[in-house]
């Protein structure tokens, strides 16, 4: 390399803007999702568009359920530790309360609107 190239070089490196942490992107959560942790729902109430599939994460040491009666009526069915699921939020805009089968003190929200 030429000495004209070498300074060439070294002076359009400096005029770099120096490297941050926030050159990094972003890791994005998905919007309509529901993780089970420490024997709770995350986020405890969640908005989600009519008729949205709903992913539920099992992050705990013990199988849990999203379960809804009434109007709403979805369940679903027993998530095992480490397991996943989906269901299809209800077609109709309202506040879907919720809870787990086997830990009844769990309890969430959805809203659909």
């Amino acid at each position: 390399m030429t000495r004209t190239a070498l300074v060439v070089l070294v002076l359009s490196a400096a005029c770099l803007p120096p490297a941050t942490a926030h050159s990094q992107p972003a890791s994005r959560v998905s919007p309509d999702r529901i993780v089970i942790k420490d024997f709770g729902f995350s986020p405890k109430r969640l908005r989600v568009a009519p008729g949205t599939v709903v992913t539920v994460v099992n992050k705990d040491t013990d199988p849990h359920t999203v379960t809804a009666g009434g109007s709403a009526n979805f369940d679903t069915g027993r998530i095992v530790p480490g397991g996943s699921t989906r269901f299809t939020a209800p077609r109709t805009h309202g506040d879907y309360p919720y809870r787990c089968d086997f830990h009844p003190f769990m309890s969430g929200a959805l809203t659909v609107g």
